[in-house]
């Protein structure tokens, strides 16, 4: 997938790379290891919206 010269031969797990492992996901820990950067759209501005509160309401931005 993606990938070229890269032999994957770990159960439950999907990797790609150009002449070696570049990326790997792993669908039984759930870890993702890469050897580059992760990007994406998001400043991660309310960061708080991630996590869980202890009553279940939204969290504000800004806590």
């Amino acid at each position: 997938m993606s990938s070229h010269n890269v032999t994957q031969t770990k159960s439950y797990t999907t990797a790609g790379g150009y002449n070696g492992l570049k990326w790997e996901i792993s669908s039984k820990s759930g870890n993702i290891t890469s050897a580059g950067q992760v990007r994406g759209g998001s400043s991660l501005s309310d960061y708080a919206e991630y996590f869980e509160s202890a009553n279940g309401h939204e969290i504000p931005t800004g806590t």
